[in-house]
């Protein structure tokens, strides 16, 4: 029997076999982290590492390759991590069947201890995921089972396929030890899969126990005073009936109201008639009959080339054509960190922690939020990564920029539902459902500006833009206004949230931009009268006046707007007239001046970390 036993100990796989034999494992553990991806939204290991490494690469460095390369130079770099993966696991796999059974049991619990306990830490989620927004015990029991599988197969590969004996040694068939190790393994496997299934049956609810909030429970917290009007998006407020609206996937549901909606009125020292806006179906709608009905979840998310930066798709826009007063919400500019695709939130699931320096922690679901009175703006998004000149230079040129007609709540309105905030609060911070986290200061005027809206112009808001609800910060870039909002929690520390760690401005502040649409850059024009037009935008500061060179610069004629701006923080669309010579060319530029008369920085400066600067400046030709 010891003879045997040493033969069988001597048996070993070729390196070239084992490296073949640990493939389909591999493979199919990097299939199962798809699937738990794509059917539970457990975001996947390349995913977390990759946006946690971000935060090592110098802003310089990137600034430089976006530059230079554009986006695609990036495209692989999320698949890159993927074959990063797939290599140790081959290695690692090839290694222990090398050495046997025990070793392939070793690397299965130890791939497990090593994502749940080191990787989820690193990259935020805490140990075993404890600090995830998903249900704990699902995220631990998928990638145990993923763990399991890889596992199982390594030791069904090594039961069908015998390691190759030593010299002088006679092949021997898989000891009795190796056959138990393989149809425990096997069982385990059914068993973790069956607990995740079970646990999968309610993915995407909060994975909080606080109390529901309740609207009959709401009362103010520390008195806000209201914001100067030039600092205010001068929102259109109304009551909105108090209800108890189902939330449906399907049909609009239709409830009905207990209260007769209140006028609407205008925020003090604007004008006394809303701006024109899209045309709206309001959520939710009062009907005659005093219903609310609340509309379906939207339609699929566009398709968005991803990068292992997420994803930058500038508005649609044709070359040559002056932007619209308002941005179509299928051609608003996206931006997204995730690599491997956004949060697809459940509206019956979505909850709102409200936690943090708040008197009485809660969380608040979707009719709640409807129930809250609600207010309509106008407002400009801009990306900080948007370029302000030169826009040839990078694939999404200067079109990271969008304005739309808004419908949410005021968050002051939201952390009411909590009791108001604690003593010694100095700021918010937002999480996303997708892990993101943006700060914002606790300023009384800044909390009475800030909406949690869920419409864009006019209809639900689109599931690429933030669905079920997204904040809006007045005056800051996109960063500070996180989509898949799913906890709120005010804080007593200064805190850096996700872009401020990856060396981004801390604060936000949107720069003076001008920018001209028309004519097209390099366009050719007939001699006499041309028109020039495009749009300006100074955040919360307003736009007072725009001007135009047609010498490039040595003289500056105003423009008129077309459009009076009614509110800050929102994009003014100007125009001017200028002649064309019979030959040569003309260098056209354009700045602005803010609503506080401060001109325009017209300095090239990258938009790392502090957002963009320069003066947007094209040619056009005679002909």
């Amino acid at each position: 029997m010891s003879g045997r036993s040493g033969a069988r100990g001597a048996a070993s796989y070729s390196w070239t076999s084992a490296l073949a034999l640990a493939a389909p494992a591999t493979a199919a553990a990097i299939a199962l982290m798809f699937w738990a991806r794509s059917a539970y939204q457990i975001r996947t290991l390349p995913e977390r590492v990759l946006d946690w490494s971000l935060q090592f690469v110098p802003i310089d460095f990137f600034e430089a390759g976006l530059q230079k390369f554009g986006t695609s130079a990036k495209e692989i770099a999320l698949d890159g991590d993927y074959v990063g993966l797939a290599a140790v696991l081959i290695v690692l796999g090839a290694l222990a069947l090398r050495r046997g059974t025990a070793a392939i049991l070793g690397l299965t619990i130890g791939l497990w201890l090593f994502a749940m306990a080191v990787v989820m830490r690193v990259t935020g989620a805490g140990y075993f995921a404890v600090d995830l927004p998903q249900d704990v015990l699902l995220t631990n029991a998928s990638y145990l089972a993923l763990a399991l599988a890889y596992g199982t197969i390594l030791l069904a590969a090594r039961w069908l396929i015998h390691p190759r004996p030593a010299t002088g040694a006679r092949a021997t068939s898989i000891d009795n030890g190796s056959r138990r190790a393989l149809i425990g393994a096997v069982a385990g496997t059914g068993a973790a899969y069956l607990v995740t299934f079970w646990l999968g049956r309610d993915a995407g609810a909060s994975n909080s126990s606080l109390p529901l909030a309740s609207v009959n429970t709401l009362r103010s917290p520390t008195p806000v005073p209201p914001s100067p009007p030039a600092a205010t998006a001068a929102p259109v407020a109304s009551a909105t009936p108090v209800a108890t609206p189902a939330i449906s996937s399907g049909a609009p549901t239709v409830v009905t109201a207990t209260t007769t909606p209140a006028p609407s009125v205008v925020a003090a020292g604007q004008p006394t008639t809303a701006p024109t806006a899209p045309v709206a179906t309001p959520t939710p709608v009062p009907t005659a009959s005093g219903k609310i009905v609340i509309p379906p979840r939207p339609s699929p998310a566009q398709i968005v080339s991803r990068d292992q930066n997420g994803a930058l798709t500038a508005s649609t826009q044709a070359a040559g054509q002056l932007a619209g007063e308002y941005t179509p919400a299928n051609g608003f500019y996206i931006t997204t960190k995730n690599a491997g695709g956004d949060p697809v939130v459940d509206p019956a699931k979505w909850r709102l922690v409200l936690d943090g320096e708040v008197i009485n922690p809660v969380q608040l679901d979707l009719p709640i939020l409807y129930q809250l009175p609600s207010i309509e703006i106008d407002k400009t998004l801009e990306c900080i990564s948007n370029w302000v000149n030169q826009c040839e230079g990078v694939p999404f040129g200067c079109g990271l920029i969008g304005n739309a007609h808004w419908k949410g709540v005021r968050l002051k309105d939201v952390l009411a539902l909590a009791g108001g905030l604690k003593s010694g609060v100095v700021g918010i911070v937002t999480r996303g459902a997708d892990e993101f986290t943006s700060y914002m200061p606790a300023d009384p005027g800044l909390l009475n500006d800030t909406l949690l809206v869920y419409e864009m112009n006019g209809k639900v808001l689109p599931l690429e833009h933030g669905y079920p609800a997204r904040l809006l910060v007045p005056g800051r870039y996109g960063m500070k206004s996180p989509k898949w909002v799913i906890g709120i929690q005010p804080t007593r520390t200064v805190t850096t949230d996700y872009y401020g760690r990856l060396g981004w401005s801390k604060d936000g502040i949107v720069q003076a931009m001008t920018r001209i649409d028309v004519p097209g850059l390099n366009a050719t024009l007939p001699a006499g009268p041309q028109r020039i037009a495009g749009i300006a935008y100074a955040g919360s500061r307003g736009v007072s006046r725009v001007e135009f060179s047609a010498d490039g610069g040595r003289t500056w004629a105003r423009a008129s707007f077309l459009e009076e701006p009614p509110f800050s923080d929102v994009w003014v669309r100007w125009q001017g007239t200028f002649t064309m010579p019979a030959s040569g060319s003309v260098t056209l530029a354009a700045r602005c001046v803010d609503g506080n008369g401060a001109p325009q920085n017209t300095k090239y400066t990258i938009t790392q970390p502090n957002g963009g600067t320069g003066l947007d400046s094209i040619v056009v030709k005679a002909g």
